[in-house]
C-alpha cells in the first residue's frame, strides 16, 4: 500500500527490481524499516508534486525512501552498492531517491 499513488488513485505499478533494490538497501542497513515517501506516481500527482515529465515515479521505477535508523546518506551509499553505477540516487535532507531505471544513470550531492 505505500508504494500507491498518494492522490487517492491507487495507480501502483512498483517493479520488481525497484522491490529487490529497497530489499537489498534495508538489509544492508540492519533490516530496519524502509518508510516509501513516494512511490508509484500517475502523471497528475507527479505534476503536482514537482516531478519532471519523464519521471520513474510514473514507470514504478522509483521511490522516494527514508528510516528513522539511516540517514538518507546511508540509504544512498547502500544504493550505490547495489547499483553499481546504474539507475538513480538523490539523497535529500531526510530521504533519498532512487530508481532502477538501468538505461540511465546519475548521482546527486552522495558523500
Amino acid at each position: 500500500h505505500e508504494f500507491k499513488c498518494k492522490c487517492g488513485c491507487e495507480l501502483n505499478l512498483t517493479q520488481p527490481e525497484l522491490i529487490d533494490l529497497l530489499e537489498f538497501i534495508r538489509a544492508d542497513l540492519g533490516h530496519h524499516p524502509l518508510h516509501i515517501l513516494s512511490g508509484t506516481r500517475c502523471s497528475a500527482h507527479n505534476a503536482n508534486a514537482g516531478g519532471s515529465p519523464g519521471s520513474r515515479h510514473m514507470q514504478g521505477l522509483a521511490a522516494d525512501v527514508y528510516s528513522h535508523f539511516s540517514s538518507a546518506q546511508d540509504i544512498a551509499r547502500s544504493a550505490e552498492k547495489y547499483l553499481k553505477g546504474q539507475g538513480g540516487i538523490s539523497p535529500k535532507i531526510t530521504a533519498c531517491h532512487v530508481d532502477v531505471d538501468l538505461s540511465r544513470s546519475y548521482r546527486r550531492n552522495i558523500q
